[in-house]
C-alpha cells in the first residue's frame, strides 16, 4: 500500500498515517509513505517505530520515502 502525504500539513499527515495504522493493529503492514522532505520522513518513520513497525528511508533525486513493514501493535 503506498499513501502520499505530500502537500499535507504535520496534524493531517499524522492523523492519516495514524488511522492506516490503526486499521492494521495486530497484523502485518507493509506500507509506502511518500513525504515532502527529509525531515518529515524522519517524523514519520519515528512515529512507525513507536508503533511497533520497522522504517526504513528511501531518498533520491527529489524523492522521500518512508517504507514502513512489521505487526502494529500499539498506537
Amino acid at each position: 500500500m503506498t499513501i502520499d502525504v505530500r502537500g499535507l500539513g504535520r496534524e493531517e499527515l499524522f492523523i492519516r498515517l495514524k488511522e492506516v495504522l490503526i486499521s492494521h493493529r495486530g497484523r502485518h503492514i507493509s506500507l509506502e509513505v511518500l513525504a515532502d522532505s527529509h525531515k518529515r520522513a524522519k517524523e514519520i518513520a519515528a512515529f512507525a517505530s513507536m508503533s511497533g513497525c520497522q522504517a526504513e528511508l528511501d531518498e533520491g533525486e527529489g524523492r522521500c520515502i518512508v517504507k514502513i513493514s512489521g505487526i502494529v501493535c500499539c498506537i
